[in-house]
């Protein structure tokens, strides 16, 4: 049902957001020689463990593990909290290194990893906090 699509959100949602910690979170040029960072930053810690919950919680609601927790949704916001921290360093370089003759900053495919599970998680998360379970 619904529900086990939520689940399916977040299990997919918290891989998506593992895998892009080691990708490159942003890159950059400096007179034309081009460098990146990324995502294993002080933020990479509170995405692993927000993964790893809503990893937890989405397979509990595809295969009955035990794992439950009375709000799915915090999930889902705390994911946005630390996608929002993400792209605040990254904008955060990119005006400072605006004036600079010869810099250039962007976001990384890590980014966009990461921006996709986080939807995924927030998706999956609102469906397990808001669809009822179905009784048999």
């Amino acid at each position: 049902g619904l529900r086990r699509n939520g689940g399916i959100f977040m299990v997919c949602g918290a891989t998506a957001v593992l895998v892009s910690l080691p990708l490159p979170l942003y890159s950059w040029k400096t007179g034309g020689v081009p460098a990146t960072a990324s995502g294993m930053n002080q933020n990479g810690v509170w995405l692993i463990f927000i993964s790893g919950f809503a990893f937890l919680r989405g397979y509990s609601a595809i295969r009955p593990i035990g794992f439950r927790t009375a709000l799915p949704i915090l999930s889902g916001a705390f994911i946005i909290w630390v996608t929002y921290l993400q792209w605040h360093q990254i904008s955060g370089l990119e005006r400072l290194f605006a004036t600079a003759p010869g810099y250039t900053v962007a976001p990384g495919i890590g980014f966009g990893l990461l921006c996709v599970g986080a939807v995924l998680i927030v998706a999956g998360s609102v469906i397990l906090q808001f669809v009822p379970p179905q009784r048999s």
